[in-house]
């Protein structure tokens, strides 16, 4: 087992769990095949890999401990125009709020002492490369692990 950090975008990553099974199979690899009989086999040993999302981290500091929804719907709600700019949305690991920066609407998440801001266009590109790499790992938060 090893973990891992994978860049999404602007110092947001996406942690993962990998554990790594070996499995030992044999394989034919002479076969007479009008008698259909196995004269020799060979044994191959393959690597499993099963994944784990584990947490989106800003640099090292958790945004979501599994409760990927959180973070993930707030992006999805400012791309497309569904949160209040009067509202400041406190969030378990992080602040956030819609300000308007030269006309423009920007994401402005507070994560301890540091703010970052977000476009919409940056908001995307986290989402989706998000949703490619949790669609390949095992649901952590729906089991409890």
């Amino acid at each position: 087992m090893h973990i891992k950090n994978i860049y999404l975008y602007k110092n947001i990553y996406f942690e993962i769990k990998i554990d790594e099974e070996i499995i030992t199979k044999t394989m034919p690899i002479d076969l007479e095949p009008n008698e259909r009989k196995v004269n020799k086999l060979k044994l191959v040993e393959e690597v499993k890999r099963t994944y784990f999302g584990i947490d989106l981290k800003y640099k090292d500091q958790s945004l979501t401990k599994t409760d990927f929804a959180i973070f993930i719907e707030l992006l999805n709600a400012f791309i497309s125009n569904q949160l209040d700019h009067k509202k400041i949305y406190e969030l378990p690991f992080f602040r956030a709020k819609v300000v308007f920066k030269n006309k423009f609407a920007y994401l402005a998440i507070a994560i301890g002492n540091e703010t970052i801001y977000l476009e919409k266009y940056e908001c995307r590109i986290i989402v989706n490369k998000f949703n490619k790499l949790y669609s390949k790992c095992q649901p952590i938060e729906l089991i409890g692990l």
